[in-house]
């Protein structure tokens, strides 16, 4: 066994064990593709180195010959592995594609295979001989063209590793340009190493010191790396997010596995602290796993099993970038909208409640109305039989059973039309018809009443016939309604129906110039039961359901009423129908 000087295999040693150290201290930071890349360069060069040491330490020269080219395993893969490093830190998409990795393999590979079968062919090593230093003895070589065209391919890889770098460089700025300019400085000095050596092999005892340098490059990569906080990804997310937040907070490296959950995860959730460094998948029950597989958008509604209740959570999710882009992770922010989501069930529930107690209502009332209308109609007409055929008191007697039985009957009418307004069952019977004659028809009964209040009843029609395609009982409804509160609303004065022919539309206006409304009852004039006083003892009959049942006739019809009023000045109101209305 020769006898190695101390000083000459020492390098190689240190290099070896410094290259492991620093690649495990990456792996031990949050896991990134740069870091797993860094981290196998270092094993590489350490490979490298180690086969350098001990090809230096045994006595056999075929062992030496044996030891150097083992190291060549790293020799080969170390520039791919360098430039993938690169790539992964500026973010080259291309560098992450199959076919291109597999293609950065071919030429180390087959340069694996030369250097196994080279007594066969000598393309790698025309000659091997063992070369004589003072203290030691290593392996002089000399050098056939597959050596030379897999160090132009190695010095392109390492070349395209710096332009990436120095890229960066100018792209970025502050704290990134620094780990650029670091990461480029150390990309650089292999390169001059080995270029030194493969110049004046017999210079350096034909020792390769070009792993040595990688090592040393590897110091200036965790400099910039770890010393500008390259991989500190949780000090920032836990900064400016998870301490910040109440809700739910878990962070996932890039391949989803979790690296913080906050507080609030641990308490609200159940999660605990030994859940970071698994998958997301396994921390999260099987219901919420679809966010597993979310990335960034719109907000997910997932439901978490908590204990032994089911909770409602708003799920963002927002991607970790660094300056270039580069994908770190992701954060999920899971907001607790159970509270709110319960609320909206007891607003469902109550409306659906409310809607049914209405459709209950309408239906009775209108069972009720058909009940009452049958035996009511027969005492009206009885009661104008005895009107007819009795004099004296019985008549007044039969006359107020008869008006009081109209009012009945007009009530329990509006009472069903709000009824079948409710619940949508009203229905359009449209037919030609002339407007003048309809209103004409709808007038002249109600005269009388207006005469016995002592005001006038006036119409005002256009000469010329105005046809319309209507529903004449809807219009006919409506305006009854609307002229019955007018006659009983006016204390003297007079009321005018007048009719415009406005082209598509047709205006019919009631006015009168009695008491007027507030503005508060005209807001809500077409609410059913409304009525502008509800004293018991107020000086006008109704039921507050005219107007309603006049809103829901004209609207039907695809109309509407405009209302115009001044207390103590009179009331106006204004239909407006299509002229043409389809069944």
């Amino acid at each position: 066994m020769d006898s190695v000087s101390l000083t000459v295999i020492l390098p190689f040693w240190a290099s070896a064990v410094l290259s492991l150290v620093l690649g495990g201290y990456a792996l031990t930071r949050v896991e990134r593709e740069t870091t797993r890349w860094f981290a196998s360069t270092m094993a590489l060069a350490a490979f490298w180195s180690t086969g350098s040491a001990l090809s230096l330490m045994v006595e056999s020269f075929w062992l030496k010959r044996l030891f150097t080219d083992l190291k060549f395993v790293g020799v080969s893969l170390l520039p791919v592995t360098w430039l993938l490093m690169a790539g992964a830190f500026t973010n080259r998409s291309i560098l992450r594609s199959r076919v291109v990795r597999l293609s950065l393999l071919v030429i180390p590979v087959v340069t694996l295979v030369m250097v196994a079968t080279n007594p066969l062919h000598g393309w790698m090593f025309t000659l091997q001989w063992p070369a004589e230093s003072a203290g030691f003895t290593s392996v002089g070589r000399t050098y056939g063209g597959w050596f030379w065209l897999f160090t132009g391919f190695s010095y392109l890889t390492v070349g395209a590793s710096i332009v990436l770098f120095m890229w960066a460089a100018v792209r970025l700025t502050g704290r990134r340009r620094k780990q650029a300019l670091t990461m480029t400085l150390g990309s650089i000095q292999p390169l001059v190493f080995n270029a030194l050596y493969l110049s004046a092999p017999d210079f350096f005892g034909q020792l390769d010191y070009t792993p040595v340098a990688f090592t040393l490059s590897g110091i200036f990569f965790a400099v910039g790396l770890f010393g500008f906080g390259m991989f500190d990804l949780m000090p920032v997310a836990r900064r400016e997010v998870i301490k910040a937040m109440m809700d739910p907070v878990i962070v996932t490296s890039a391949d989803g596995t979790v690296a913080d959950v906050n507080q609030a995860g641990c308490r609200v959730l159940g999660i605990c602290r030994e859940s970071i460094g698994k998958p997301i998948e396994d921390v999260l029950p099987a219901t919420a796993q679809d966010i597993a597989t979310r990335r960034t958008g719109v907000p997910l509604d997932v439901t978490l099993r908590v204990g032994n209740m089911e909770r409602h959570f708003e799920v963002q999710v927002t991607c970790l970038e660094d300056e270039l882009e580069a994908h770190l992770g992701f954060v999920y922010v899971l907001h607790d909208i159970s509270a709110g989501r319960e609320a909206e069930n007891q607003m469902r529930l109550a409306k659906e409640r409310a809607e049914e107690l209405s459709r209950l209502k309408s239906a009775f009332l209108s069972n009720m109305s058909h009940e009452i209308r049958t035996p009511l109609t027969g005492i009206i007409g009885l009661a104008e039989l005895l009107t007819e055929e009795s004099t004296g008191e019985q008549q007044e007697f039969a006359t107020m059973i008869r008006d009081a039985g109209t009012r009945l009957f007009r009530m329990l009418n509006s009472v069903l039309s709000v009824a079948h307004l409710s619940s949508g069952s009203v229905q359009n019977h449209v037919e030609r018809l002339d407007l003048n004659e309809l209103l004409e028809g709808i007038v002249r009964p109600l005269r009388r009443e207006a005469e016995e209040a002592g005001i006038g009843l006036e119409l005002g029609i256009p000469a010329a016939p105005v046809e319309a395609v209507l529903d004449p009982d809807h219009l006919q409804h409506a305006l009854t309604h609307l002229l019955d509160n007018a006659i009983r609303f006016t204390d003297e004065g007079k009321v005018r129906v007048r009719l415009d022919d406005a082209g598509d539309e047709v205006l019919i206006t009631v006015s009168d110039t009695g008491r007027g409304m507030n503005q508060h009852f005209v807001d809500r004039a077409s609410d059913a039961f409304s009525q502008e006083s509800f004293d018991l003892d107020r000086s006008m009959e109704g039921s507050g359901l005219g107007l309603r049942v006049a809103y829901g006739l004209v609207q039907q019809m695809g109309g509407h009423i405009s209302v115009q009023s001044v207390p103590g000045a009179g009331t106006s109101f204004t239909i407006s129908i299509p002229r043409r209305l389809e069944a």
